[in-house]
This record gives structure tokens, C-alpha cells and sequence, in this order.
């Protein structure tokens, strides 16, 4: 280091004191350096209230806001169905004989032979079908229809801010009407709240605002369809238990049946039991009055024996095996099957509890396995044949290997509980 060097002092009284420390700067130039000046740290945080007011963030519910007026009534939606994609065809639904639809009821198997079995427009269908004019029903339009309807009826609903259909005390405006899945209650429209999640996923098809739409889009407006007002029936259980509480039952001097006997059940109490029909049967079997099953001994899959249906030669006739069995547990039903029908001339169904399980459209060559699995409590199952309204200008037995001899054989049926 500098021996003639001042050693650095952190302050000094003057300008000359200062420029003496540092020998190596010109002292006349260094005493003309002015001197520096205060002024904020320029790191300084700024203020937590600055003067001048920021840009507010929204608040989370402005008080001025653009809100539209509510409409009085929604717009009516635009069909969006193309029905020009759906195919005319011979309805297969029963008591629509002599009739041409473009629904999707009918066997996969007729895409195999479109050519025979659907059409593009209701004549070409008609003349295909029934070689001449015929009864039409336009299922994709009346989709559409419902669909406008639907959507007009909701928005009465919204704007009145009734009760639907006007009938319970309770306010049912968010509830909507679908086909109830109450055992028992077949064909019927309700509002409960009992229905599948699933179905929220397509509530334009399966969810309705008023029962008059419900019974319209689940049954094709079908007169026998039943309404079921859940939010009415549950005043009438509270206005009832009232009722109950001030009295009104047996042994207050009213009409009762006392000593009289309940009725008799059809239904057979009944929790395993096994029929090859080789000789008395085990279960229930109701062969109808007059018979429409029987017993054959043409064709069996084990002995000699089984159960088959008695050929009708009237159009749309059924031919129906019933059991009614009582079951204490969850069982199950087993039997062996083999199909000979084929649609537009037949088809074969089972029922459990007045529904559809299955459809048969085709025959099949070999014998198959048929399930029915059963609830406890009341069950009936139904074994249904069911000529179509298209009989064949031809000898079917000499075309049986193609369109079946209009039989269904059941063998070896089996009934356990389910483990």
C-alpha cells in the first residue's frame, strides 16, 4: 500500500478531509464533484396505502351489474332429430297390425336382410310389407313433437310456479314424471324421487315435466297408462295418520269383515324345485284355458319329453306358459331352450312381473341355457309366443331351416336360491 495514503474513515467533516484520502484524484477535480443528494431507497416496498387508489378487484356480488331481464316465456326448441336416417319398417308392437313405423322396435337381424324388411319411405314399406296401402305411425315426428310440447308445458311450469298437474299440497315443481320401477306398478307415470341416476344423463328421454307427457313418451300415449302423484299421496299418509289417531278402526261399530276369510293367493309358496316333464311337475305350471302350451314328444334335450307351444293361425295371437311363484329369498330359474321362430311371422318373449326380459327374434339350431332371476316375495313369469301380422304366402315347413317352424320347446327347468 501507499505509505503517504490516509487511512479511510467511514465520515468526515469536509470536502477537503474527504479528497485528502484519496491522493490518487486530482484535489481540484475531486472538490468540484457536487455533493450527492437524499433520495428514497429505491427498493423501498411501496406504501400499504398508497395516495393514489388502485384498480378494485371485483367484489364477489357487484351491486351494478348487467343482468338480463328473465324472459316470460323460453324459446321452443328446434327438433334436432334427422329423421330422414330412420328406416321404415313393419311395427312389431302388439295391436299395430297392417302398420309401417320408423321407430327402432324391431330384430338386429333385419339390418342383415334391409332389403326385405326396411324401407326409406311409409309407402315403399307398405307395399313391401303388405303389398298395398297401410296404417302409418311416424315415430321420429311425434319424438319431435313430445320434445316442443315438453318444453312448452315446463315453461308453464316455471312461469306459474305451481305444483305439477295441480295435485298435492307439496311443492313437486322440481320433481319430474318417468316410468315408475315399483314392482308392481306396470305401465305407470309417477314423480318419486325412485329412479336410476343413469337416468339424469338423458332426462330429455326419460324425464318429463307433466304426467300427460310421460304417459305419451314412455307408452305412446297409451290410455291405460297409469298416473301415480307421489307428492299427493304423501299428504293423504299424513292426513290419513291423523285420521287414523281420531279413530275409525275395526271394532269402532263400522263396516269390517271380521270372520270373513282372505282370499286365496294364485301365487305358490315355493323355493326349489326341478321339472323335466317325464312325469308330474314340480312347479306351477299354467298351460292356459284353453291350453295354449302342451306337452311333446317330438323333441327333448334329455329324456322324452318337453314343453312347447300350440300354433295359432290368427294374427297377433299369443300363446302364454305362466308360473306364479311365492318366493321367500332371491332364486333363480334355469331352463333349457330352443327357438324355432323367426320374425315378421313370430317371436318369443319372457315376462317377470308383467315386463319384458327378453325377445327372441330367430330360431337357433342347438339347445340354450334361459335365465330368469327372481325377487323375493310374489313372482310371475310368463313364456310368450307371438305371431306376428305378416303370415307367409309359402309352405313353411318346406322353408323351416330359414324361418322356423313357429315353436319355442322348453326342457329341463330348475329352480334354487340363490346362494
Amino acid at each position: 500500500p501507499d505509505p503517504t495514503m490516509k487511512p479511510r474513515e467511514d465520515g468526515h467533516d469536509t470536502s477537503e478531509e474527504c479528497c485528502a484520502t484519496m491522493p490518487w484524484v486530482n484535489i481540484e477535480s475531486c472538490l468540484a464533484t457536487p455533493s450527492p443528494t437524499e433520495a428514497p431507497d429505491p427498493t423501498m416496498k411501496p406504501t400499504r396505502w398508497p395516495s393514489k387508489k388502485p384498480t378494485q378487484r371485483p367484489t364477489r356480488r357487484p351491486t351494478k351489474a348487467p343482468i338480463p331481464p328473465k324472459p316470460t316465456k323460453a324459446p321452443t326448441p328446434v327438433p334436432t332429430i334427422d329423421c330422414s336416417v330412420y328406416r321404415w319398417h313393419m311395427s312389431i308392437v302388439p295391436g299395430e297390425s297392417q302398420t309401417c313405423t320408423n321407430d327402432e322396435e324391431y330384430p338386429p337381424e333385419w339390418l342383415t336382410n334391409a332389403q326385405y324388411f326396411l324401407s326409406p319411405t311409409s309407402d315403399d314399406c307398405c307395399e313391401k310389407s303388405f303389398k298395398k296401402s297401410c296404417k302409418t305411425i311416424d315415430w321420429c315426428a311425434g319424438l319431435n313433437q313430445v320434445t316442443i310440447e315438453e318444453a312448452n308445458q315446463a315453461n308453464q311450469v316455471d312461469a306459474g310456479g305451481g305444483n305439477q298437474d295441480g295435485g298435492s299440497g307439496i311443492d313437486c315443481s322440481t320433481n319430474k314424471w318417468h316410468l315408475s320401477i315399483v314392482k308392481g306398478e306396470e305401465r305407470t307415470c309417477t314423480n318419486s324421487e325412485a329412479f336410476p341416476d343413469e337416468w339424469l344423463a338423458n332426462d330429455e328421454f326419460l324425464l318429463h315435466s307433466t304426467s300427460h307427457l310421460c304417459c305419451k313418451k314412455a307408452f305412446g300415449g297409451d290410455e291405460d297408462c297409469e298416473v301415480k302423484d307421489w307428492c299427493a299421496e304423501q299428504t293423504k299418509v299424513d292426513e290419513g295418520n291423523q285420521g287414523d289417531d281420531e279413530g275409525g278402526g275395526l271394532g269402532d261399530g263400522g263396516d269390517n269383515d271380521e270372520g270373513s276369510e282372505p282370499p286365496e293367493s294364485s301365487f305358490v309358496k315355493l323355493d326349489a324345485g326341478e321339472d323335466n316333464f317325464e312325469g308330474d311337475f314340480a312347479m306351477p305350471w299354467d298351460f292356459g284355458d284353453p291350453p295354449e302350451w302342451e306337452i311333446d314328444d317330438s323333441m327333448a334335450f334329455s329324456g322324452y319329453h318337453s314343453l312347447t307351444n300350440i300354433r295359432s293361425n290368427d294374427e297377433l295371437a299369443t300363446r302364454t306358459l305362466t308360473l306364479k311363484l311365492d318366493m321367500s329369498a332371491a332364486s333363480t330359474i334355469t331352463c333349457k331352450m330352443k327357438v324355432d321362430i323367426s320374425m315378421p311371422f313370430d317371436r318369443f318373449s319372457v315376462a317377470l312381473n308383467g315386463r319384458i326380459r327378453s325377445n327372441f327374434y330367430q330360431g337357433k339350431d342347438e339347445w340354450s341355457d334361459l335365465l330368469v332371476a327372481l325377487s323375493p316375495g310374489e313372482n310371475t313369469i310368463q313364456f310368450i309366443v307371438t305371431n306376428g301380422d305378416l303370415f307367409p304366402k309359402f309352405d313353411r315347413e318346406t322353408e323351416r331351416e330359414t324361418y322356423g317352424s313357429g315353436h319355442v320347446w322348453l326342457d329341463d327347468c330348475v329352480l334354487r336360491a340363490n346362494e
